[in-house]
């Protein structure tokens, strides 16, 4: 994971820069934290949570967006966006 805030802005933020390849196929998946936020678990328990959701093959984009917003179980008031794209 790159240094940084991975969503939002700040006047003083300082980003890492990082470069990943993919290949057709690939999904990618990209959210606020409103999608992993819980009262009771730390948010690295979340997101390690997320990330088994969302390791297996990827037939169909939507339904893979549809998998990771419907296995959310966030307690929070804040609001949850998901962009997922697949490679082709």
């Amino acid at each position: 994971m790159p240094d940084g805030v991975l969503v939002g802005a700040y006047p003083n933020a300082i980003y890492e820069e990082v470069t990943t390849t993919v290949q057709p196929g690939d999904a990618l998946a990209m959210f606020t934290d409103g999608l992993i936020e819980r009262h009771d678990e730390a948010i690295d328990d979340s997101m390690n949570a997320l990330l088994c959701l969302a390791s297996g093959p990827v037939d169909d984009v939507a339904r893979f967006a549809d998998h990771l917003m419907g296995s959310s179980r966030s307690d929070t008031s804040d609001d949850a966006c998901l962009v997922a794209v697949q490679v082709r």
